[in-house]
């Protein structure tokens, strides 16, 4: 075994050891930190692979809390709901995407800053006025593990996360995320080498509203309320961009 491989495995006993020898309130931070860690691998694939950065995610991981409150409160399983989360930042990040294919580097970011600002005004805020923020959001249990505590809420999230991260190594290794490194180094090139830059960008940013949105529907559960609409605005997307970056 590798050295790397044995990290791996350190890091993966440790993750499923330590919420049986910490505090409830500790319980609630891991959880916190896996669902944080669900976001910056999101921000990994969109921004450090394709070179998209956006300052809009914030709205993605609202969605994922809002979106998910309903469903949830509709008797959804926890699993189903996160496919229906997941498909909705997809499909949302579309009407994002498609647009703005043409923008790069600023400019697409600069339009993911108005995105993030607008949803905040106009989705957000006026939920959290029809009475939103005050709604609960339920905790079912996930194939009989029960997401009532925070340290079996974070079990879950933990493999959530885990099977992203498998995904995304998969993805890394394939030619798709090679299309996408060459993207990011140069857009011109790889469309010289025959690359299909529009799918590969639309893709990766469906890809990364997906995680997000994901992300969020456990963001909600783990508070157990839908939070107001300042969590979701401008500088939420900044803190959330930093994630990948600090580590």
């Amino acid at each position: 075994m590798s050295a790397r491989s044995a990290g791996l495995v350190v890091i993966a006993v440790a993750a499923v050891v330590w919420p049986f020898m910490t505090s409830k309130t500790i319980h609630f931070y891991g959880a916190l930190s896996a669902i944080y860690a669900l976001v910056a691998l999101s921000l990994v694939i969109l921004a450090g692979w394709t070179g998209q950065v956006s300052l809009g995610h914030a709205a993605f991981l609202g969605f994922g809390v809002y979106i998910g409150q309903k469903v949830l409160h509709a008797g959804v399983p926890v699993v189903v709901a996160v496919l229906i989360v997941a498909a909705f930042g997809a499909v949302v990040s579309l009407v994002l995407g498609v647009p703005s294919l043409r923008l790069r580097g600023v400019y697409l970011t600069i339009v993911t800053l108005a995105f993030g600002a607008a949803c905040q005004r106009y989705f957000f805020q006026l939920n959290s006025l029809r009475g939103y923020r005050s709604s609960t959001v339920p905790r079912p249990s996930v194939f009989g593990l029960s997401t009532q505590s925070d340290r079996g809420l974070y079990f879950v999230v933990l493999v959530v996360l885990a099977l992203a991260l498998a995904m995304a190594w998969n993805l890394r290794r394939s030619d798709t995320g090679r299309a996408l490194f060459a993207i990011r180094d140069s857009e011109d090139a790889a469309q010289a080498l025959a690359v299909r830059v529009a799918p590969y960008k639309v893709g990766a940013f469906a890809l990364s509203a997906a995680l997000a949105t994901t992300a969020g529907l456990f963001y909600g559960m783990l508070y157990g309320a839908t939070p107001g609409p300042d969590q979701f605005g401008i500088l939420q997307s900044f803190f959330l961009l930093a994630l990948p970056v600090v580590g």
